[in-house]
């Protein structure tokens, strides 16, 4: 068996260990725990803890830029580029949230299961018919404040491309509630100690296209260390424009942090 089979079967052994006491934990505090607001930042504390042990488990670290952007004592409405599965363990290392994920993902398989047991509120994005129920329960979220993640972009890109114009319906949601909007910028800087953006060698983290999640956890799998930077913009009060003209301007501001 060679190195790369060998760290396959490692890395993949730990991830499902960790996804093993992951789902118990989670799975009882769901079950020990009525109050609903009490339930989910629960769940959100276990989710958290479980996500760290596994960036440490598949040897993934991550500077942070801006740490001085967010206080401490609010909750905020979070956007971010999208670009793989690892985005969500990278921004949900940094405080507990609740991922905004669509119904697609919820009927998927692994990644699917994930999401449920970590919580997500799943939303059907694609019909306007149910719009306004699914932004009452964004918006709901963000008053019993807590955090709230979603990726504007509505899927994932090459990490190199600039990013798909944001889809902003949710961006309504956190100006019910008041809640200033988070911009996060993330960029893979390097894989197996090489520069991320080298020939293709980012394709092994980023999950973008037609690839079957199969073929591309194998090709992650494999990897010996990924280190990113994570950029936290200054907040912007949700309000403060109309949002599409906001989605444009945070994109932008996240484009460049990304590139730069």
């Amino acid at each position: 068996m060679n190195t790369g089979s060998l760290r396959i079967l490692r890395n993949g052994l730990a991830l499902f260990i960790i996804l093993l006491f992951f789902s118990l934990c989670n799975v009882t505090l769901w079950a020990v725990t009525r109050d609903p607001v009490l339930q989910r930042r629960r769940i959100q504390g276990s989710t958290r803890f479980w996500i760290r042990a596994t960036l440490k488990a598949l040897n993934i670290s991550f500077s942070l830029s801006g740490a001085e952007n967010p206080r401490s004592d609010r909750n905020y409405f979070i956007i971010a580029n999208h670009i793989s599965y690892v985005d969500v363990l990278l921004v949900y290392a940094l405080r507990p949230l609740t991922g905004v994920a669509s119904v697609e993902v919820k009927a998927g398989g692994l990644d699917g299961f994930i999401a449920k047991m970590g919580g997500s509120l799943f939303v059907e994005r694609r019909s306007v018919r149910h719009l306004r129920g699914e932004l009452a329960k964004v918006t709901a979220l963000l008053r019993d404040r807590f955090n709230v993640l979603i990726f504007p972009e509505g899927t994932t890109t090459d990490g190199r491309s600039p990013l798909k114009p944001f889809k902003t319906a949710f961006f309504a949601a956190a100006a019910d509630a008041g809640t200033p909007i988070l911009p996060v910028a993330i960029r893979y800087e390097t894989i197996n100690g090489r520069p991320a953006r080298e020939g293709d060698l980012l394709d092994a983290v980023a999950y973008y296209g037609d690839i079957s999640f199969l073929a591309h956890a194998k090709k992650f799998l494999a990897l010996k260390s990924i280190t990113a930077t994570v950029t936290v913009l200054p907040p912007v009060e949700a309000a403060s424009a109309h949002r599409d003209q906001l989605g444009a301007t945070l994109r932008e501001q996240i484009q460049t942090a990304r590139d730069t």
